[in-house]
């Protein structure tokens, strides 16, 4: 009896698969033998972020579990898993001496694909289309000597010339997100040739750089898309490898192949800390039958000496009606919640918009126009820390805008096919036109097969099996030489000017069971029965047939249920609670019974969990809930130009008047909603409302600081008229007051009279002051207001000559009006000249069209010597009532006298 209980025991802790040999977890902080980290060094900069590698194995194929914590609270830890991981063979022939020895060996990097899909899919089909192969590191060179001995080494690749110059034929965007900069150590991201508003995307092609130390210069400059895990062995003799003054290697260094292979056993952390200190990470693993493993690690956190510069974060493509005003709201990103400013506006094509400021202004003119607005956001602490207060971080986003037309809604089809299978009328996307007259022509649709190939155009016909809908299909013909997993892009282009992208999937495969992931939506943290990837198969099975494992992307591994549908279709669903509010990589692994595990599918989807709130991993890396600037314009026949917040009127020194009104555009760029709150506004010596004394980097002198002094602001005024309303994330309004809300007239002189002594600062106050955890007041520095051009402002009339006794001036609106506005024509002396007409009304039609205006001198018949006529523009009035009250502009009329006939 004791005897079998005993066995009954042994069985029961045991089982079959007791016996299976546990995963080995690898040291999470590797030492070589001079016991120097081999890749990153555990340290985090406090209000930043850490990509971190974590490698394991598994003998038996398993997908491993991970569970990461800290003993800190203020360090947080996030972990990606189930990353696919692109993989280089790299190789150097050396030139035959101890100098430069030959070497070979492999890189494998695990993309980010959660937080970079684009760029992922990118990269990765040209990597499986073997674009890569045989290419050369044009470029290994040291960015900056200072940061130490290789301190931002980076080795440059993926360029088919090997010149630096050339790509794969498009470009796409960037991808920044708040956690990925400079710094770690070999990790891998675009190179780019800045800023491009030809193509409203970027220019991201073909060619990367991967680091060997940490180049901060280069956050939100380059978009970082994975992070090496293995292979840190190669990255001392690339760094070691001759080059020539040009930094091209005297002997070439070759990416033999790139490919992307699936990896369920590694993972990537994200450290973070929101306070300096240290913490001990503890890393913890298995397969779901073996004990967990578990290594720990010290972290250390410590202030960054670095100011980052901000990002913006990409604006969709627009449409905007002829004659209708759109404005773009412009959400930028600092990891230090340094107030941004938004200079050097841009706006390329056929339309008329704004200068300088947030958010960006377009009026629509018609015409079949595409336009770009590209934006560049700084802070003044980054500013003043590059090139002496010069230089500007090089991070503008293109917009595309079409004018004059409708939107589309444009839908992607992903496809299986067969490599060396041509296709000849694949479908690739669908769209629906919203407007009833639309044709094939109207539209030119472009195809990006996403392996390196040539771009082509797609063809389009008319969906008929849907009346009364104006629906089109895009198909193309396309051969893949090579299996893998491809994006393909499509592009739309209206004739009129709207535009659209599709990104879908070709899953490419010579085997019989060809698995397809999606992007889905979970609202809410758990996800219960949802379909995380589709498959077919050339000889299918029942469901029970069909073995899914599902790695949620954060550790934690299910298995899938597999059902039949009635297209016959398979499906993988899966149900899983997730802990934060992210966007997460699912992969899944799909076996068939009996099938050799080598002919496993393998589907990547991306989920976007959003809709309540989970713990912190990570600072708030947001902007602060409100932001509003005005738009600055150049003060009319100002030379040197000059930029202003009011325009004076009358008087000087300390009698200065005017009567103005101001305008302030609002928008909510955080995650939750606001409360209603209330501007309080302030004259600043600085534009950072420092309450106390900082000191700074010294910009003259390099390497020193200098202690900037407390800044007192003056409070000016607050504005009670009308408090702010609650806003939604992404909602904006449009605040408008004028001198007397604030009963105080330097609100309007923010500049002094020097025209450099102060600046005007808005700090917003809320009613809840925790709102989404951030501080309670943030500060806005205004621009000037709208207002009218006036052109000339002054000039020369003679009494009763018929050559110079009359003259004109124009008028012109600077911004469209949503109605129309009258403005009535002052005269200060009727009795010495005529004016005609005395009332002006703009359309919003016809704003920017010059109004004459015609003087005339009047011979008063008496010799008593030139006049000064003052000519004032009244305040507007309009239905429109941002343009009620609006500054005056004058024009001086100096009446020459002519003497009585004797």
């Amino acid at each position: 009896m004791v005897h079998r209980l005993l066995i009954s025991i042994l069985a029961a802790g045991c089982g079959a698969s007791s016996f299976a040999a546990a995963p080995v977890l690898d040291d999470p902080a590797p030492v070589d033998a001079g016991g120097k980290p081999t890749h990153v060094a555990p340290k985090v900069l406090v209000g930043k972020t850490l990509i971190y590698p974590i490698t394991a194995s598994d003998t038996d194929g398993d997908v491993l579990r991970y569970q990461v914590t800290s003993s800190n609270p203020n360090v947080l830890v996030r972990v990606h898993t189930g990353q696919p991981h692109l993989k280089f063979a790299i190789s150097h022939a050396g030139d035959g001496t101890a100098a430069d020895p030959a070497f070979s060996g492999e890189a494998e990097f695990a993309f980010l694909s959660d937080l970079t899909p684009i760029t992922c899919n990118f990269i990765g089909g040209m990597a499986q289309g073997h674009f890569y192969d045989g290419k050369i590191f044009h470029r290994l060179a040291d960015l900056d000597p200072n940061e130490g001995p290789n301190g931002s080494f980076i080795f440059q690749g993926g360029d088919p010339q090997g010149t630096g110059s050339g790509g794969p034929g498009f470009v796409f965007e960037n991808e920044f997100q708040a956690p990925l900069i400079f710094a770690g150590r070999g990790q891998l991201a675009m190179a780019n040739s800045g800023s491009n508003s030809a193509t409203y995307k970027g220019s991201n092609g073909s060619q990367f750089f991967i680091t060997n130390g940490s180049p901060r210069f280069l956050d939100f400059n380059h978009n970082i898309f994975a992070q090496l895990v293995r292979g840190w062995d190669l990255l001392p003799q690339l760094a070691a490898v001759p080059r020539s003054a040009q930094d091209r290697p005297l002997v070439n260094v070759t990416l033999d192949t790139a490919r992307v292979v699936p990896n369920f056993t590694d993972a990537v952390l994200e450290i973070s800390a929101t306070s300096t200190g240290t913490a001990t990470i503890t890393v913890s693993v298995n397969d779901g039958v073996s004990p967990v493993v578990a290594r720990t690690f010290t972290v250390t956190a410590v202030k960054d000496t670095k100011n980052t510069a901000p990002f913006l974060v990409p604006v969709p493509s627009k449409v905007v009606e002829k004659n209708v005003i759109l404005d773009i709201p412009l959400q930028g990103v600092d990891l230090e919640s340094d107030f941004l400013f938004y200079g050097n506006s841009v706006l390329s094509g056929a339309a008329n918009g704004s200068g300088s400021g947030n958010p960006a202004r377009v009026v629509g003119t018609g015409g079949a126009v595409n336009f770009g607005v590209t934006v560049t956001p700084y802070d003044m602490t980054y500013r003043g820390t590059i090139d002496g207060a010069a230089a500007l971080p090089d991070d503008k986003v293109p917009v595309a805008l079409g004018v004059g037309d409708r939107a589309i809604q444009a839908q992607a089809v992903s496809f299986e096919a067969a490599p060396g299978v041509g296709l000849t009328s694949q479908i690739v996307a669908t769209y629906a036109d919203a407007d009833p007259r639309g044709v094939t022509a109207d539209f030119t649709t472009k195809i990006n097969w996403g392996d390196g190939t040539p771009i082509n155009n797609g063809v389009l016909t008319r969906d008929t099996t849907q009346p009364g809908l104006t629906r089109y299909v895009v198909a193309g013909a396309h051969t893949y030489a090579n299996p893998g997993t491809y994006p393909v892009v499509v592009d739309f282009t209206g004739n009129k000017g709207t535009r659209a992208t599709t990104r879908g999937t070709a899953v490419v495969s010579a085997g019989a069971v060809k698995a397809l992931g999606t992007n889905f939506k979970v609202n809410g943290a758990t996800a219960t029965s949802r379909v995380v990837a589709a498959f077919s198969d050339t000889a299918p099975g029942r469901p029970a047939d069909y073995a899914a494992t599902i790695s949620w992307g954060d550790g934690v591994v299910s298995n899938g249920k597999v059902r039949l549908t009635d297209s016959g279709i398979f499906q993988v669903l899966g149900t899983h609670t997730f802990v934060d509010p992210e966007n997460f990589l699912v992969s899944v692994r799909l076996r068939k019974t009996g099938a050799d595990p080598a002919n496993d599918a393998f589907a990547w989807s991306l989920a976007k969990v959003s809709g309540f709130t989970g713990p912190e991993h990570r600072p708030p890396f947001l902007v602060p809930h409100l932001i509003g600037q005005l738009t600055q314009v150049q003060v009319p026949n100002s030379s040197p130009a000059q930029f202003k917040p009011v325009r004076v009127v009358t008087g000087s020194g300390s009698s200065l008047q005017a009567t103005a009104t101001c305008e302030l555009i609002i928008v909510n760029a955080g995650k939750k909603s606001s409360t209603e709150g209330k501007l309080r506004f302030y004259l600043s010596a600085d534009k950072t409302l420092n309450l106390a004394a900082q000191t700074l980097p010294d910009p003259a002198n390099p390497g020193q600081t200098y202690v900037n002094p407390a800044d007192k602001p003056v409070l000016i005024g607050t504005v009670t008229e009308s408090p702010i309303q609650a806003l939604t994330p992404g909602q904006g309004v449009r605040f408008v007051f004028d001198q007397a809300d604030t009963g105080d007239s330097r609100l309007f002189f923010p500049q002094g009279e020097n025209g450099s002594a102060f600046n005007l600062l808005a700090h917003f106050e809320y009613s809840d002051p925790i709102a989404d955890n951030l501080p309670i007041g943030r500060e806005v520095v205004f621009g000037p207001f709208n207002g009218f051009v006036v052109t000339p402002t002054f000039f020369n009339v003679r009494e009763a000559d018929p050559t110079i006794g009359t003259k004109t001036f124009s008028v012109k609106m600077d911004r469209q009006p949503g109605a129309n506005v009258t403005v009535a024509v002052a005269v200060s002396d009727p009795t010495q000249v005529d004016v005609t007409p005395l009332t002006l009304t703009f359309t919003p039609a016809d704003f920017a069209s010059p109004h004459i205006v015609t003087v005339t001198a009047k011979d008063d018949g008496a010799a008593d010597g030139d006049k000064d006529v003052r000519i004032t523009l009244q305040p507007a009035v309009s239905t429109d009532k941002q343009w009620n009250r609006i500054d005056p502009d004058d024009v001086i009329v100096t009446v020459k006298d002519k003497a009585p006939t004797p």
